[in-house]
């Protein structure tokens, strides 16, 4: 019952299993369908993309944010999720300058 599962992922995080719990999550979302509430869904994505956060997972924190944006989250009115998408945001692109300053050091410039 996806409740349950909801339930233990939250426990998981109070016991800092980040992992275990972003997996109940996902399980919780596979299992959905046209039916399912959007502000059901839109709280599992917000609740994964925390825990993705806290293990420095920035685009699926990205990813979570923007499916629950598509659910109909407003993002506008949540700090704390706006704040987290931009820093994610940030980190991702600082993260492909490095990426592409370590591949122009290896060039071979002779």
């Amino acid at each position: 019952m996806a409740t349950d599962e909801y339930t233990t992922a939250c426990l998981e995080k109070e016991a800092r299993e980040y992992e275990k719990a972003i997996a109940l999550f996902t399980k919780i979302l596979s299992e959905q369908n046209n039916t399912t509430n959007k502000n059901y869904l839109i709280m599992v994505y917000k609740r994964r993309a925390e825990y993705y956060y806290k293990l420095a997972k920035f685009q699926n924190v990205i990813d979570d944010i923007n499916k629950a944006k598509q659910e109909g989250f407003d993002i506008s009115k949540d700090p704390e999720f706006f704040y987290m998408l931009n820093h994610c945001t940030i980190q991702c692109t600082l993260q492909q300058v490095i990426n592409n300053f370590e591949d122009q050091a290896r060039l071979d410039c002779t």
